[in-house]
């Protein structure tokens, strides 16, 4: 029988505040981290101003991420990858 998790309501205030502590522990720029989740970095800044609200799946990659600092790694070498540089450019250290 599979296991059932328990939704997690998160305000959008929270939202953001998880998103700042996400990108402070893993010191990615809102540049690197709008590449990792394949997003326009104009899409960063509005969910940090509160001017869109921020998805579940995002809310969810940023507990991931504040609890676990060092999958970030993992999420910068895929999207590093020959296909996403095709696509959106490298991710370079002026980026974080």
């Amino acid at each position: 029988m599979p296991t059932i998790v328990p939704r997690i309501e998160t305000s959008q205030a929270e939202a953001r505040e998880l998103l700042k502590q996400a990108l402070q522990v893993t010191h990615l720029s809102a540049r690197a981290f709008a590449n990792v989740l394949v997003v326009d970095e104009r899409t960063i800044r509005r969910w940090l101003a509160a001017d869109r609200p921020m998805p579940g799946p995002v809310i969810q990659l940023c507990r991931l991420l504040t609890a676990n600092p060092d999958l970030v790694t993992r999420l910068v070498q895929q999207a590093d990858s020959a296909t996403f540089v095709e696509a959106h450019g490298a991710l370079t250290a002026d980026a974080r």
